[in-house]
């Protein structure tokens, strides 16, 4: 009977078990850079770590899936959020009396984003 790849001590010797916890260590810096994992020496020789990365693509892949990434907010939206601040900002000061509280105020903006202030 074969045994899985993942049971401890398992076609790893110690230099090896060294090197996957260094490349995994590594993996999270890596993926942020842009590296392509499949191009890295180690993955070549490496069944415990090519399974681990196939799995996480798997897990990437589902994500992607469940939450659709949209497309990217409109190019004016920091300028209509800045816009609407001034504005607010502007109606607080001429309304501002000693010890009032401004009420919360929601910003609706055209893409479906909403953000909330506080009380001042």
């Amino acid at each position: 009977m074969t045994e899985p790849i993942f049971q401890p001590g398992n076609y790893l010797s110690e230099a090896d078990s060294a090197e996957c916890a260094e490349f995994q260590a590594s993996m999270a810096e890596r993926i942020g850079e842009g590296e392509d994992l499949w191009s890295n020496p180690h993955m070549a020789t490496c069944e415990r770590c090519t399974a681990l990365v196939r799995e996480l693509e798997a897990i990437a892949e589902a994500a992607r899936q469940l939450m659709p990434i949209d497309a990217d907010p409109d190019d004016d939206l920091w300028s209509k959020i800045e816009s609407r601040l001034v504005l607010e900002e502007s109606d607080s000061e001429d309304s501002e009396a000693p010890g009032r509280v401004k009420e919360k105020s929601t910003i609706a903006m055209e893409d479906g984003l909403a953000f909330e202030g506080g009380m001042a």
